[in-house]
């Protein structure tokens, strides 16, 4: 058709900056899960297992594992 001849034709494509699907800091200082920081919100909840315990570290808090059997699942 020749009323199109003369016409640009743009497309914008918007994409969506990628987030972690989840993030834990492992910064709590007591119980037995471990809480999801991502900015999705989660909840992915990271439950320890064995007896991990929480542990004060250079910048923030952490878990110290015994080597054995302690583990954390989510």
């Amino acid at each position: 058709d020749s009323n199109y001849t003369n016409v640009a034709w743009g497309f914008r494509c918007v994409y969506q900056t990628p987030q972690p699907i989840a993030h834990w800091k492992f910064d709590e200082t007591s119980g037995t899960s471990a809480a999801d920081s991502s900015p999705g919100g989660g909840p992915h909840t990271a439950t320890l297992v064995n007896g991990p315990t929480w542990t004060s570290a250079m910048d923030n808090n952490g878990l110290s594992f015994d080597g054995s059997d302690d583990h954390v699942t989510v």
